[in-house]
């Protein structure tokens, strides 16, 4: 272990990933007991497959207007692992979603079930040039992608919006969708890495979506969706389940995992963070169905017309909590939204970890909950392993990895108006740390 700690820190007096001086370890002679935040690095958990956000087609439509020097910035900045915080997932809606300019699908062709129209044309005006674009900047990219609806004519109320079921005699075409999809975007130069059943599975929202019951969702993943992609060659692109709030995730988990057909198609099970922290719902998961990988896909800034430190601060609080939870990836959602929460067909004022301000000329504003994130994002790294740490007061939330490198990494949040004092304990050797007001510190050892 190397004899110092580096400090790297953000809080609301305005440091911004801001270097602290080194920290050197002494010995655990007089073995101390109080103020300790202790490190189990024999102790591992599960592994970090990484972070990520949302290129919806909304955020497309924002990069598409700014200067090429200004969207790889904002490309950059999210995905680069030097020069920004090192993403390595991008969530991306298959077909329309509330954050696109128009509502479409890829194929409104009435009961054309044998697909005979599908295209991908809409995509290829914004959103595949974008997505290609940042896959050459990070060419380490995986994209997971989510559909909010089927084609109207697919659907029970014959509306991408407002809910309702997909139809039964649509399920065999609605599967074959998938399978066109994934197929055309590799065509397209951007290879799907997984695929979510459907985005919020329970929400009736006025925008695209589409509902399913447990059971409609395994019998779906059983007999329709996992047989296609396997009989397309595609059974290696990941297939997860549910993609909605966690206080449901273990009655989703119990429905599809309890069927062992359904269940061998399931890469993992999706959640969000609308419905509150739930975090026992992950640790129970986890203990009944070790084997599913739980990924938060989409946790959104909120629609506050305007930021607020404390959004960063729950950024933190929830990977943190997510993470000791055995989440294993973690996404933001929009990357970038204009300074009317825009573009978006149904609601305005939503709020991301960039905004850029084009009544100004195309103004880039970083807000808390992109440096929040990158505490995380950028120095723990794919393959990295959660430990075991305890910390000895409720005033800072913390959370501690081993790199694949052998380097040890800690996360401490102070949500707070007051200093808190701590002892970094790692095996025989001591660090004491003061944890500003409202303040997130990475420690790297």
């Amino acid at each position: 272990m190397k004899d110092y700690v580096k400090v790297i820190y953000t809080d609301q007096a305005g440091a911004r990933f801001s270097p602290g001086a080194p920290v050197f370890f002494s010995n655990d002679e007089a073995g101390v007991e109080n103020e300790l935040l202790c490190i189990y690095p024999e102790v591992k958990y599960q592994e970090v497959e990484g972070f990520g956000g949302a290129l919806t087609e909304g955020v497309a439509h924002n990069l598409s207007l700014l200067s090429a020097k200004k969207r790889d910035e904002v490309l950059r900045a999210y995905f680069d692992p030097e020069l920004g915080i090192g993403f390595r997932f991008c969530r991306v809606n298959m077909g329309s979603c509330d954050f696109s300019t128009e509502s479409y699908s890829y194929d409104d062709t009435d009961q054309d079930y044998a697909l005979e129209k599908f295209s991908i044309a809409h995509d290829k005006k914004e959103l595949l040039p974008m997505l290609r674009r940042a896959r050459e900047l990070a060419p380490h990219m995986d994209i997971l992608s989510s559909p909010w609806s089927p084609p109207a004519w697919m659907k029970e109320n014959n509306s991408m919006l407002w809910g309702t079921a997909l139809r039964p005699e649509c399920r065999e075409s609605w599967s074959q969708y998938f399978v066109k999809y994934i197929q055309a975007y590799a065509e397209a130069g951007v290879p799907i890495w997984g695929v979510t059943v459907q985005n919020e599975a329970k929400a009736p929202q006025p925008w695209e979506s589409c509902e399913y019951s447990a059971e409609e969702e395994k019998d779906f993943v059983r007999d329709y969706l996992g047989p296609a992609l396997q009989k397309a060659q595609l059974d290696d692109v990941k297939l997860l389940i549910w993609d909605h709030n966690k206080e449901r995730t273990v009655e989703r988990a119990d429905a599809a995992m309890g069927d062992p057909a359904a269940a061998a198609y399931i890469y993992g099970e999706a959640v969000h963070w609308y419905s509150g922290e739930h975090f026992d719902a992950l640790r129970i998961t986890h203990e009944k169905y070790p084997q599913l990988h739980l990924i938060s896909t989409e946790n959104s800034m909120g629609c506050n017309p305007i930021y607020t430190w404390d959004m960063g601060e729950r950024v933190a609080h929830h990977i943190i909590g997510d993470m000791a939870n055995f989440v294993s990836s973690w996404y933001i959602w929009n990357l970038i939204l204009d300074e009317k929460g825009m573009p978006n067909h149904d609601h305005a004022n939503g709020k991301s970890p960039m905004m850029v301000d084009f009544s100004t000329g195309g103004t880039l504003f970083y807000a808390p909950g992109y440096y929040y994130t990158g505490h995380f994002s950028k120095f723990i790294h794919p393959g990295a392993r959660r430990i075991g740490s305890s910390i000895y007061t409720e005033k800072l939330d913390s959370i501690s990895f081993c790199n694949p490198d052998g380097e040890l990494v800690t996360v401490v949040l102070n949500r707070t108006d007051a200093p808190v004092k701590f002892i970094l304990r790692c095996q025989t050797q001591l660090a004491e740390f003061t944890s500003n007001p409202h303040s997130i510190m990475t420690l790297r050892y």
